[in-house]
């Protein structure tokens, strides 16, 4: 797995590697590896998940695998995050 230098930046439509990426309710997290992959490199990619781990190997036949390559890449991956009970912090 190659991962991309620093100051080379890909932009992919609406995304660019330069941009930091919050996503938000993933489900076997396929998305973020896309854009992961397309970018070769996560560091600027943090990826969300209602679903605990268990349950997202219970419910996605490939979310541990993309959870995994997603890691190499770098990804902050975060699980049962529900924005519904998040706050703002205003410091």
């Amino acid at each position: 797995m190659k991962v991309m230098e620093d100051s080379e930046i890909r932009i992919i439509r609406h995304y660019s590697s330069k941009h930091k990426i919050l996503l938000v309710g993933e489900g076997d997290f396929s998305f973020s590896l896309c854009l992961a992959s397309a970018f070769g490199s996560a560091t600027n990619i943090t990826a969300t998940s209602l679903d605990s781990e268990d349950e997202l190997s219970k419910k996605y036949m490939d979310a541990m695998v993309n959870v995994s390559m997603l890691t190499r890449f770098g990804c902050d991956v975060q699980h049962e995050v529900d924005v519904h009970t998040m706050s703002f912090d205003n410091s």
